[in-house]
């Protein structure tokens, strides 16, 4: 819970921000992350994989509130590979292997993104059929992937986390589009 609090505390801000900002920035910016995240993943893979636990320490320390807050404010301003930077921030900073952080990670997001949502609703942004179509999907696909990352450990997650940055960021970058 004290990594919620300042997660939900910047997802408002973060949702606050994003109702009126350049989307073709927003995607560098995003891009950009991504591809950051990535080599943190790539070259420090002891970090993601080892077991840690009883070295877990989620006490409020500042430094781990600073790092989920500003996790928040870009969780609230675009959910897009907001759950690249939990996972990083857990294992990196909390000490949590990569399997529990994974549950972790849908835990805040799950808490942050009502606050936000109530943010988008007053704005008018929220499509709720889309919105419905795509809930019903995370809720599959985090089943699958929760089921399938117990059963098959944190080395081969990582794996999956690094194909899914690099495919995302280069979604986001537009690489693909060049090929349309």
């Amino acid at each position: 819970l004290w990594l919620v609090i300042p997660a939900t505390a910047g997802s408002l801000i973060g949702a606050l921000l994003a109702v009126n900002f350049n989307e073709r920035i927003l995607s560098l910016f995003i891009g950009g992350l991504l591809i950051f995240m990535f080599f943190i993943i790539l070259l420090k893979p002891e970090r993601w994989i080892k077991e840690q636990a009883g070295t877990v320490d989620g006490s409020p320390r500042f430094w781990r509130i600073v790092i989920f807050f500003f996790i928040g404010i870009y969780g609230g301003f675009i959910q897009a590979g907001v759950g690249f930077f939990l996972l990083a921030g857990l294992v990196l900073s909390v000490g949590t292997d990569l399997v529990k952080a994974n549950a972790l990670k849908v835990f805040i997001i799950l808490i942050y993104t009502g606050f936000a949502l109530v943010i988008f609703f007053i704005n008018g942004q929220v499509d709720l059929r889309v919105g419905l179509i795509l809930a019903v999907g995370n809720m599959l696909g985090a089943w699958i992937g929760a089921r399938t990352a117990v059963s098959w450990g944190p080395k081969f997650v990582r794996i999956i986390l690094l194909l899914a940055i690099f495919v995302s960021a280069l979604k986001i970058l537009g690489v693909f589009d060049l090929f349309t």
